[in-house]
């Protein structure tokens, strides 16, 4: 599978004033040392043939593993690539990777769909969300995240985040009175695991319910992390898990949906193209009842489905994430320490103690001043100077 030292994201942001800090995710290999000062690696201006370099592209991402490579060739030479035209749900490879992929997060349903994106938004629609509802969501998140919000009509309401890059709890529960106090209440907190970062999970959930507000969780980026032992996308009505090439599970392009509510799973199996009796090619449909309850025909069909070549190529991935998910963490406690001794880190935010990371990205701030990079014509320097070292880099909210 995947060999870099650390599959790392690479970014770099300023933030605002008075931290004067940039905010830096890098990956390192194995036979890159640290700098002692992001300031050093910017003076020296040492030529690049006199340091060590690493020749894989760090956006290289995990392969297709030969059993998923076999399977896809198998669908294709049958034809069988829409997953309503397996001859049944036991044979059905979409079918199998939701039964895998609920199995491993612990939820009662799964429902695979063409991106992530496509999973949030599916969790807002069957969540009730209309037109003109204000959602709040991290200020610190992909751009998918709000796109979301936007493709259902709601208006983004953006947190503040902490030092530690997760949503301020104080900041939240700020905002929603603020809000309500305006009679624009927040409906919604679309909670953004934004780089495998948790925030107060159950503090969160309590304001939520405390306020009437519906709570959605983004793991895009935490699939494998748990809180308190339980895997993220509990404490929420639904959450988005993807299969995006640069994440844990790589096909690509590719989605869930994942939540413990019958109705909820009912409504977006049919916004992602259920239709008509379809409902009897998944395996573990809810009963008739429960689409009764719905009303199918005022759902429309959005054709949100995830290819039968893409779920080949996910399932036998779920089979390795414990073992990579514990090489990740391994080198990242490395890398970690390696950049906590370097002069001019501020810090490498420490997560909860509750958390179970995934190691597969890491962040920290670099002060400005003498031993830091004290302006944007620095930092970028500072990223030429990683290119040629093999390590890319950009900054935060940067193209």
């Amino acid at each position: 599978m995947h060999s870099p030292l650390l599959a790392l994201c690479a970014a770099l942001a300023l933030l605002a004033p008075p931290a004067r800090a940039l905010l830096l995710s890098a990956t390192l290999p194995r036979s890159l040392a640290a700098p002692a000062s992001a300031a050093a690696s910017v003076a020296a201006e040492a030529p690049a043939s006199t340091f060590s370099t690493f020749a894989k592209d760090m956006h290289t991402p995990c392969p297709i593993p030969a059993a998923g490579i076999a399977a896809a060739t198998a669908l294709m030479e049958s034809g069988r690539l829409y997953r309503y035209n397996s001859p049944s749900p036991a044979e059905c490879p979409v079918c199998e990777v939701e039964e895998r992929l609920k199995a491993y997060t612990g939820h009662r349903h799964c429902l695979a769909l063409n991106s992530c994106g496509s999973a949030l938004y599916l969790s807002l629609l069957t969540a009730g969300a209309k037109p003109g509802d204000k959602v709040a969501t991290n200020a610190f998140t992909f751009g998918a995240v709000p796109s979301a919000i936007w493709h259902a009509g709601g208006e983004p309401v953006y947190l503040e985040t902490a030092d530690n890059y997760v949503v301020c709890p104080d900041t939240l529960e700020a905002t929603l009175a603020r809000e309500e106090a305006k009679g624009e209440p927040v409906r919604f907190l679309m909670l953004s695991h934004m780089r495998g970062k948790i925030a107060d999970l159950p503090r969160v959930a309590a304001i939520c319910k405390a306020r009437g507000v519906v709570l959605l969780e983004d793991c895009a980026h935490s699939l494998g992390v748990t809180f308190d032992g339980e895997h993220t996308g509990h404490r929420a009505l639904s959450c988005g898990v993807s299969s995006q090439a640069y994440k844990m599970l790589n096909s690509g392009e590719g989605g869930f949906l994942l939540t413990n509510d019958a109705e909820v799973y009912a409504k977006a199996m049919v916004y992602a193209g259920c239709y008509e009796n379809l409902m009897s090619k998944h395996r573990d449909a809810p009963p008739q009842s429960v689409f009764d309850k719905i009303d199918v025909l005022s759902i429309p069909n959005l054709s949100l489905r995830m290819h039968g070549v893409t779920a080949a190529c996910i399932t036998p991935q779920i089979d390795t994430l414990d073992a990579r998910i514990k090489r990740y963490n391994e080198r990242y406690a490395r890398v970690e320490k390696a950049i906590r001794a370097m002069d001019g880190v501020r810090s490498v935010p420490v997560q909860l103690p509750q958390v179970g990371i995934v190691g597969d990205s890491i962040q920290f701030d670099v002060l400005g001043g003498a031993n830091g990079l004290r302006n944007v014509e620095e930092a970028d320097r500072f990223l030429e100077l990683a290119k040629e070292r093999g390590v890319t880099m950009g900054r935060f909210g940067h193209p």
